[in-house]
């Protein structure tokens, strides 16, 4: 007699992934953005499967990859992409010689944690936080941006994140204003800024930045009242 599993049912599921439509998602989120993408890929690609959507987007030239630990980044660059990997979610440095070796680049916060990965010649991405209330340097501390200015140097890119625009309110319009008054306090404005998730880009202007981060509506989930998808 053969064991079956505690879930039966959930054992014989099965997901069909049109990968096509992927690729066509993206292409539509490209248009509608005019800038170039950081497809973000997290949770193993939303659950459909990081290694398949990778594989299948790296065709359309995105700008790097997005993921939320360094486990996650490792599992992308196994797929053989040689695209950087942004790793979003801040990274402890018991990490950094495993996402060194494997390339990763890195969101850091914390000046004691850019000086340490930039020590072992790691890029580093800055965010800033402008109401999500995830991660980031607050968008009006001045002393606290400097002292990781200070720590690490220039980073690659500087961004923030949108907590609610899926939602037809004022806090898009907010966050961006707090955004430019702290890109506004740099000595040289950053040549890779980016703020867009998929909400904000389906609402149907293109990106007032140099790069987007479209999530869930690549895998073809419509977000916000006012999504629109006709490029």
């Amino acid at each position: 007699m053969t064991d079956l599993p505690p879930d039966a049912r959930a054992a014989s599921a099965r997901l069909t992934v049109d990968l096509g439509a992927v690729r066509e998602n993206y292409r539509v989120l490209a248009r509608r953005a005019s800038v170039p993408l950081l497809p973000m890929v997290k949770a193993d690609a939303y659950g459909l499967g990081a290694a398949a959507v990778v594989r299948a987007l790296e065709a359309e030239g995105p700008l790097a990859w997005g993921v939320a630990s360094v486990e996650e980044g490792l599992a992308v660059r196994a797929t053989g992409t040689t695209r950087p990997i942004v790793v979003f979610s801040p990274a402890l440095p018991a990490t950094f010689a495993a996402a060194r070796a494997a390339r990763l680049e890195l969101v850091l916060e914390a000046p004691a944690a850019v000086a340490a990965w930039r020590a072992l010649g790691g890029r580093w991405h800055l965010p800033i936080e402008t109401g999500m209330s995830r991660c980031g340097v607050a968008w009006d501390d001045a002393a606290a941006l400097a002292a990781l200015l200070d720590a690490g140097g220039p980073p690659v890119s500087v961004f923030t994140h949108f907590h609610s625009a899926d939602l037809d309110d004022e806090s898009i319009t907010v966050q961006g204003a707090r955004f430019e008054r702290c890109l506004a306090g740099f000595a040289a404005r950053p040549p890779l800024v980016h703020a867009e998730n998929s909400a904000a880009l389906l609402r149907g202007a293109a990106s007032r930045w140099q790069a987007a981060r479209p999530g869930i509506a690549l895998y073809g989930v419509r977000v916000g009242a006012r999504a629109q998808w006709t490029p």
